[in-house]
């Protein structure tokens, strides 16, 4: 009965493991492979492209990409729930003739929570995204120095 063993020189160090791992886990993705399986002109498939394009497309983890897939649909079904309170309106009739808040309109506010989750845990927030450019950040501190030349000149009897 032949050996499971293997050979001592078929035996991979942990290293190997490691690198492979590695390996794996940097996969090149380009935007086609992330965008397959989406119709040409589906909205998903446009919220879900302009969600990938937010950063370098070598820079995301298959783990985040699934989660942009998920954001995508969650902005697409709160979009389609918008259409629907528009046309129903926010606040409905109950069986007993009360005015209530719609229930859509409540899930919509639970729904946007979760938008705003994935958001987060994708990085997608301006703070995280540092959208102030290096030119941005110089002209606020200019204009901050100047508003402090400013309130000293105010405060300062000699020229007042």
């Amino acid at each position: 009965m032949p050996s499971n063993k293997r050979h001592p020189s078929e035996k991979r160090s942990g290293m190997d493991k490691r690198e492979n791992r590695a390996e794996a886990m940097q996969m090149p993705f380009d935007l086609t492979s992330v965008l397959i399986g989406y119709g040409a002109k589906s909205r998903q498939r446009e919220v879900l492209e302009s969600i990938i394009l937010t950063r370098p497309i070598s820079s995301w983890q298959p783990f985040e990409i699934d989660l942009a897939k998920r954001l995508a649909a969650k902005v697409v079904a709160l979009e389609e729930m918008d259409r629907m309170i528009e046309v129903e309106g926010d606040v409905v009739t109950n069986a007993g003739g009360y005015s209530v808040i719609s229930p859509r309109a409540q899930l919509k506010l639970a729904r946007e929570q979760e938008v705003i989750r994935y958001a987060r845990t994708l990085g997608l927030t301006a703070g995280m995204r540092r959208v102030m450019q290096a030119d941005e950040v110089q002209h606020s501190k200019a204009v901050d120095k100047a508003h402090q030349v400013a309130r000293a000149a105010d405060d300062d009897d000699l020229l007042a």
